[in-house]
């Protein structure tokens, strides 16, 4: 019992600084050398309390990151798989999340940014550093390439 007081209140205080996965609360509490049997009660109690919650987190985590990090579908998805998000709950939430032009304005916004960086550059050297930074982003090619070409439209100032 003692063990799994421990175990509980070691897992309060990271849910105290931000929303956790399934998988990473475990790894955590693994790390910390707790048994597995105790970290396995404590996950099921947090999940009935609603201190753990897979579907919140992801939302919570494409909103911050996406929105704010200006990140791309593909790297969002590695992120969250990375994460241990059920395939089916990440597809659900990726959907909700890329709604219309979502990911477009994204890489918009993320080019933008960057392009006063480079603007002084050959053509050449600009579209490949452009394409490198946004593929890096987690963004497609061909989605690359509809922002290069608006971005060309905006001239390469903005």
């Amino acid at each position: 019992m003692e063990e799994e007081k421990k175990a509980k209140n070691y897992a309060y205080h990271l849910l105290s600084y931000r929303w956790y996965s399934r998988k990473e609360l475990e790894k955590s509490l693994e790390k910390k050398g707790f048994n597995q049997d105790v970290i396995d009660n404590i996950l099921e109690q947090l999940e009935r309390e609603n201190y753990l919650n897979d579907q919140r987190f992801a939302e919570n985590w494409l909103n911050f990151r996406g929105n704010n990090k200006l990140l791309g579908k593909k790297r969002l998805q590695y992120e969250l798989r990375e994460k241990g998000i059920s395939s089916n709950l990440l597809e659900q939430e990726l959907d909700s999340f890329f709604t219309g032009e979502k990911e477009f304005s994204l890489a918009l916004q993320a080019a933008q940014k960057k392009a006063n960086l480079y603007q002084n550059m050959d053509k050449e050297k600009y579209l490949r550093r452009m394409t490198n930074f946004l593929v890096r982003k987690g963004f497609t090619y061909d989605l690359i390439k509809k922002v290069l070409n608006k971005l060309e439209e905006e001239g390469r100032e903005e």
